[in-house]
């Protein structure tokens, strides 16, 4: 009954919930590309592009966490490197940037997260903080300009680029249409 409500609110069935939204997946990928190298799933190079294009995530009750707890005990300012992403969700609800908390309570966090529960406990992953480069946009019918990060997606089936998909920007912190960023489409011209 549960699921029949939330597939009647959604618009992705629960396995695009499960393998694309849920932030652990991405830590999951990088912890599996060696394994999968030495089963010759992937190539080197391949395992190679991945680790460098999938953003660095670190797992609840991971040796990475436990490394980022130490080191941030002994260096308050490397929080402001990191943010807390929730697992599940999207649409930037729930980020918290490590310079927008106090050390306690990074600290706090990172311990909690020790143990890799189901609990609201362990409920974010950690991931490094990225500055966007940002780009002229006009946004509106005025024609001003203003220098905004632009954030996009593409669609590859079996490595071959099939399409861009929509971007999006916003002068704020977190770049997200659901809180007033703006949304842009790919025009491809036929040439």
């Amino acid at each position: 009954e549960m699921l029949r409500q939330v597939c009647l609110l959604g618009f992705n069935d629960m396995r695009t919930l499960l393998l694309v939204h849920d932030k652990r997946m991405l830590g999951i990928v990088r912890q599996e590309l060696e394994p999968l190298v030495a089963r010759n799933v992937l190539t080197q190079a391949q395992a190679e592009v991945l680790d460098k294009g999938i953003a660095k995530t670190i797992l609840a009750g991971s040796a990475e966490l436990r490394q980022l707890l130490v080191k941030s005990r002994s260096s308050p300012k490397l929080r402001h490197q990191y943010i807390l992403k929730p697992i599940r969700g999207g649409k930037g609800a729930g980020i918290l940037f490590g310079d927008s908390i106090s050390m306690d309570a990074w600290i706090r966090t990172l311990e909690r997260m020790q143990t890799a529960g189901l609990g609201s406990e362990a409920s974010y992953v950690v991931q490094r903080r990225i500055t966007p480069r940002l780009y002229d946009m006009v946004l509106d019918s005025s024609g001003g300009r203003v220098q905004y990060p632009l954030v996009g997606t593409y669609h590859a089936v079996h490595g071959t680029l099939v399409g861009l998909g929509i971007w999006r920007t916003s002068g704020d912190r977190i770049c997200a249409i659901s809180t007033g960023g703006s949304w842009l489409c790919s025009v491809l011209r036929a040439d």
